[in-house]
């Protein structure tokens, strides 16, 4: 008896777990992000801004939506438009960044060290 609670426990616990999961802002499948850059946004207030870039670096504005990217290990729901995400935490000194983004097909990554006068 007490093995079937536990197991009625397990598969209640893995239906919640899959639909929380079902919960967070995902990519469109229509949309993907091939390449990004690293900007400062155009404010110069020291947010920094996600560029999604197409294979020969030009700013991709078909790019709009919610992306899944993590920064550093924190994951983080970026809203992009027109091709445009801004991080909403301002830079506050020099730092080393690891900025990942996982698509369906592939897992992109780059490692930025920031520099801040």
């Amino acid at each position: 008896m007490r093995r079937i609670i536990l197991y009625i426990l397990l598969i209640c616990s893995t239906l919640a777990g899959s639909h929380l999961q079902a919960q967070e802002p995902a990519d469109d499948p229509g949309m993907r992000i091939d390449d990004f850059q690293l900007k400062e946004y155009v404010t110069q207030n020291g947010r920094l801004s996600v560029v999604a870039t197409d294979t020969l670096g030009h700013t991709d504005e078909s790019i709009s939506g919610v992306f899944q990217f993590d920064i550093n290990g924190f994951k983080h729901a970026l809203n992009f438009d027109r091709g445009v995400a801004v991080i909403d935490n301002p830079l506050g000194s020099s730092a080393f960044l690891l900025l990942k983004h996982k698509s369906p097909k592939e897992q992109l990554g780059k490692y930025f060290f920031l520099f801040k006068q």
